[in-house]
């Protein structure tokens, strides 16, 4: 247990991008599992959700940052359903709104995770989600518009919150692009 802690540091103070990265990917792997351990304390759970968060919109490298997403998403699987990270959302649904595009993308990595992962926990922010959805998909950052639209993995029992908040984000999304073309196409036509 004391090693999800000491990898998180690790992912969170290294110099070097390449040790934070990998420290990131190594707690995800080995350590999140170890987060319902009566070793890991109340105040070890704050200290590391605390630095993951700082980690999140403070890490520059984009690869680093990522695997902190990847990161967040595999405790936070754990933790929400518990009610161990009530934060979290609100913090997501901040970082959705940002200025900073990698803030946006990583929102809506961990958004996509959390819905596959306890998409029936998320249904009271559907309206949220799908404008976050919607809106990352005509973002103009191309990693944000990736994020929004990506399937991470096939899922074997597919949550109905999901699907739909999916295919009304899709829905809109190409409308509002159907419109777009078809108003760009008129004013092309010859008079």
């Amino acid at each position: 247990p004391q090693f999800l802690l000491a990898m998180v540091e690790r992912a969170g103070a290294s110099a070097s991008p390449q040790v934070r990265q990998l420290a990131a990917v190594v707690a995800r792997r080995r350590g999140a599992k170890h987060w319902v351990s009566p070793q890991l304390t109340a105040d070890n759970r704050e200290q590391i959700k605390n630095m993951l968060l700082h980690m999140l919109t403070a890490e520059p490298e984009h690869l680093v940052r990522r695997s902190v997403a990847d990161l967040i998403s595999a405790i936070a699987k754990i933790a929400v359903p518990h009610g161990q990270w009530d934060t979290l959302l609100q913090f997501l649904f901040q970082c959705s709104l940002s200025e900073n595009p990698g803030h946006r993308e990583v929102a809506l990595v961990v958004f996509t995770s959390l819905t596959d992962a306890i998409g029936n926990l998320l249904r009271q922010h559907f309206r949220q989600l799908t404008s976050i959805f919607v809106n990352g998909l005509s973002d103009q950052a191309q990693p944000v518009r990736v994020a929004a639209g990506r399937d991470r993995a096939p899922r074997r029992h597919p949550a109905p919150v999901v699907l739909r908040l999916r295919r009304l984000a899709l829905h809109a999304h190409r409308r509002s692009q159907g419109l777009h073309l078809r108003q760009h196409a008129r004013r092309r036509l010859p008079q």
